[in-house]
């Protein structure tokens, strides 16, 4: 073979080579798919325009190394696409890590037990007249109480009308008062209990929350030398209906007109007489008692009384006074003279009613301790 033959035969073999190459390159740049997708967010060299020779592809290029170099393109906008749907943090895959804020924050959402004391002062009924009323708010908390505002009411009819219900913030340990004032009517005769409320709105110290506060005032005056009731218990009581409904003698002492003691009836109503002895805790010299009957029905309104006094509570003596309840709903009171001791038992003898059943709904006892 001559030089020539040998030199042309090479020239041929390089043509070919330089051609298959500039045809292999589209296959390692973009797809027909991709060609359709941003490429913007790539860092990726640009890929030289293929050549317009119609030489076939490799079949064994596309197959083995395209999807491999084109998958970083493809995951950028995949991951920019679903990062606006995630609601922790986009870069963080841990969810160790996702679930820690949220159990942060649901510590901070539970409230504390309250420690929020709300009294209303005291308030005359002798009308008519403009009374002030205020509404001291007291944070016992260990933290600051924030957005703190107070709302009063009185008895349906009444007026009332704000003087300073915005009390802003308190800090741990202080007290803030709320200013008001209400229109009271001219007092009627007879008994009655006119009830007052206040409400107490805050946010911070034991979290959000709200507090009603209530004060119920006798449009009568308390009776002379009242000995406080939670300094009372009861001694003994001739029967107690516990099981139809929750009426015990506890019900007489406390404090509330609308509870009641009611003599036992679920195996057949006992007969008369009914007692109920009172321990006053101490030695007092009695000077009166005071009885409120049963408010919401006739049922239990004892009628002729005795009272006695006694330093043991077993040895009773004569009774110091004696005579008879009305079916009026207001306190009746009965004073005597001065009796030393530390017991003190009512006994009913019959009933307003005519029937078996006693009971109470508040007992006082007024004396002067020894």
């Amino acid at each position: 073979m001559s030089s020539k033959t040998v030199r042309r035969g090479a020239i041929a073999a390089l043509a070919l080579a330089s051609t298959l190459a500039l045809a292999a390159q589209p296959a390692f740049g973009s797809t027909p798919d991709e060609a359709q997708e941003p490429t913007a967010t790539s860092n990726s060299a640009p890929v030289p325009a293929p050549s317009p020779a119609p030489v076939p592809e490799p079949p064994v290029v596309p197959s083995a190394e395209a999807p491999a170099s084109q998958t970083p393109v493809r995951v950028t906008p995949t991951t920019e696409a679903v990062a606006p749907e995630s609601s922790g943090p986009a870069a963080s895959a841990d969810p160790s890590e996702a679930a820690a804020p949220k159990a942060a924050a649901g510590d901070e959402e539970a409230p504390a037990e309250p420690e929020i004391a709300v009294s209303i002062s005291e308030i005359s009924l002798e009308g008519p007249a403009i009374v002030d009323v205020e509404v001291t708010v007291q944070n016992d908390s260990a933290k600051a109480m924030s957005k703190v505002a107070v709302s009063f009411a009185g008895p349906i009819g009444w007026q009332v009308v704000t003087v300073d219900d915005d009390l802003g913030r308190i800090a741990p340990g202080d007290e803030e008062s709320a200013a008001f004032q209400i229109r009271v009517p001219e007092k009627r005769p007879g008994y009655a209990l006119r009830v007052f409320s206040a409400t107490v709105e805050y946010g911070g110290g034991d979290g959000a929350g709200r507090v009603t506060e209530t004060l119920a005032v006798p449009t009568i005056p308390p009776m002379p030398d009242l000995i406080d009731q939670s300094l009372l218990s009861i001694a003994d009581v001739s029967s107690e209906e516990t099981v139809s409904e929750h009426t015990p003698a506890t019900n007489a002492i406390d404090g509330d007109p609308y509870t009641f003691w009611h003599t036992a009836y679920r195996d057949g109503a006992r007969p008369y007489p009914h007692h109920i002895t009172i321990d006053l805790g101490a030695d007092y010299d009695v000077t009166g008692l005071e009885y409120l009957t049963r408010q919401n029905a006739v049922n239990g309104r004892m009628k002729d009384y005795q009272v006695y006094v006694s330093t043991d509570g077993s040895t009773w003596g004569e009774p110091v006074a004696t005579g008879s309840f009305t079916g009026d709903l207001g306190p009746q009171r009965v004073a005597f003279e001065a009796a030393t001791g530390r017991y003190v038992k009512l006994v009913g003898l019959n009933s307003v009613a005519g029937n078996a059943f006693g009971g109470a709904a508040e007992i006082n006892i007024g004396g002067v301790r020894r």
